[in-house]
């Protein structure tokens, strides 16, 4: 008996940098000039793209820690409080 399969293959395509950009919560062609304004590569924008933290999460852990912080304050500030 034959098996009745066929063996399917899936192609994945590179991201563009662009498609990488939007995806970090960067604007379009935020990499695309360097310091001296002049264009850079492809694979040098791949790799600031990787090099660098996403947008949403920075904000998210940096909101986090606000919150944090101003729980202990209002925490210290009770304490004080009491002991008058």
């Amino acid at each position: 008996m034959k098996k009745a399969t066929q063996k399917v293959v899936y192609i994945i395509r590179r991201l563009t940098p662009v498609e990488g950009e939007r995806l970090q919560g960067y604007p379009d062609d935020w990499t695309k000039y360097g310091a001296d304004g002049n264009i850079i590569a492809d694979t040098a924008r791949y790799r600031a793209i990787g090099n660098s933290i996403c947008v949403y999460c920075a904000e998210r852990l940096y909101i986090g820690i606000i919150r944090i912080l101003q729980e202990e304050e209002k925490d210290n500030e009770r304490k004080d409080e009491s002991l008058l």
